[in-house]
């Protein structure tokens, strides 16, 4: 009886011993390899640039009304970053006798900056244009109660 438990012992160590090297012990290759693989880029909703003031009794005299604005930047899930935001045309009412080349703009001495994710901006002194009517040397009663269209736009920021 001792024999074949002997056997047996014998025979589980061989088993054992056998697993232990398979497991541990493979040959094998280095190699190695390339691919391809696609992202894409996000992109960005326009961003809406409102006049929050009403500027009104402009003169001849060449005084700054200020154009206050805001941003709305809700479209975007991002912080967007923007540079100044300046009056880039303005039209009048009755081009043909108030002429715009009365009017000029004055750029804002500090750009916006970032706007965060999903908010409005509401300009403050310094990121404000302003607009002005000048005087002409002539009869400018054709702007008395003209009407003004403005385009605002907003540079890239840095």
């Amino acid at each position: 009886m001792r024999k074949i438990i002997n056997k047996r012992v014998a025979v589980v160590v061989a088993v054992v011993a056998a697993l232990a090297a398979a497991t541990s012990a493979y040959a094998y290759f280095t190699s190695t390899g390339s691919g391809s693989g696609s992202a894409t880029v996000g992109t960005s909703a326009a961003l809406a640039i409102t006049q929050t003031n009403t500027i009104t009794g402009m003169l001849p005299d060449g005084a700054a009304h200020t154009v206050a604005y805001s941003i709305d930047n809700t479209g975007n899930t991002f912080a967007q970053n923007l540079g100044k935001v300046t009056v880039s045309n303005i039209v009048t009412s009755d081009p043909t006798h108030c002429l715009a080349s009365w009017f000029s703009a004055n750029d804002p001495t500090s750009a916006v900056g970032t706007i965060p994710a999903s908010s409005t901006y509401a300009s403050v002194a310094g990121t404000q244009p302003s607009i002005q009517m000048n005087d002409s040397g002539t009869n400018q009663d054709a702007c008395k109660g003209a009407t003004l269209t403005l385009t605002l736009t907003a540079a890239q920021g840095s």
